[in-house]
């Protein structure tokens, strides 16, 4: 993508791995701490979301009801930052 301000999705926990040996799951806290000075667009495809997301942050996860949806808001990501699950 040609973004003058480059984007970065995200994507951080799953309910899959809740309650498992599974600890593929990112508090978005630590997450957002790491990120939030960086010179990036942080853009949420975070489903299920369990907390609110600040301002900054532009939540598309409204926004996908399937696949299509998902290959469709990815298409002007620059940078995907995802925990081993699929995002959908």
């Amino acid at each position: 993508p040609h973004n003058q301000r480059k984007k970065l999705g995200i994507f951080y926990a799953t309910p899959n791995a809740e309650n498992s040996d599974l600890l593929r799951n990112v508090k978005f806290e630590f997450l957002f701490d790491v990120l939030k000075d960086l010179d990036y667009e942080i853009i949420s495809f975070q489903m299920q979301l369990k907390e609110e997301l600040p301002k900054v942050i532009e939540d598309r996860s409204k926004l996908i009801k399937n696949w299509n949806d998902t290959l469709n808001y990815l298409y002007d990501i620059d940078c995907m930052l995802s925990i081993d699950s699929a995002i959908a």
